[in-house]
């Protein structure tokens, strides 16, 4: 795992995605669906974090990239979000270093930030080095999975269903 500044995860994005910017604008203009998770007790958000790591689908490395945080400062628990941080070695603050590179042996450590995220009500984007699925995750308790290459996202929703999670088709193909 990398931690990664701005700038860099930024140059990463564009490898992917050229047209893209920065947090939701990255999966915007594709056929997605929507998963609530906003209802759900806190001791779910790590399967949800699976099922979403699970739908960038196969990987050579995968950008988790933090694009707010501060939401619902209130809620956040940055004590064990930076002691789970310091454990990987890591000693900058997250407004400096708000992205990380994963690769594919690192699955486990990736599912575990993206549900310190979802604990805390940050929004994040999840890119991958294939680009077979994207997920932006937002602060206010639902995330978004979109396949940029076309791919039918009707396994997608049937991942999700039986994990039994609510999911939404927003912007269907056209």
């Amino acid at each position: 795992m990398q931690f990664l500044t701005r700038t860099e995860a930024a140059e990463l994005a564009k490898a992917i995605a050229p047209d893209g910017g920065e947090g939701y604008s990255l999966v915007t203009p594709y056929p997605g669906l929507q998963v609530a998770f906003e209802e759900l007790p806190a001791s779910r958000l790590f399967n949800v974090a699976e099922r979403l790591v699970d739908l960038v689908d196969y990987f050579d490395w995968c950008l988790l990239w933090v694009t707010q945080t501060e939401v619902w400062g209130g809620t956040e628990n940055l004590h064990l979000y930076y002691t789970v941080r310091r454990a990987y070695g890591e000693r900058t603050e997250i407004d400096q270093r708000p992205a990380q590179r994963f690769l594919r042996h690192e699955l486990r450590d990736l599912v575990t930030f993206v549900q310190l995220g979802m604990l805390n009500g940050w929004d994040m984007v999840l890119l991958s080095s294939h680009d077979y699925g994207r997920v932006f995750v937002s602060h206010d308790g639902w995330a978004e999975v979109v396949h940029p290459n076309g791919t039918s996202l009707e396994p997608a929703r049937e991942q999700l269903v039986s994990a039994k999670l609510e999911c939404r088709t927003l912007r269907p193909a056209s």
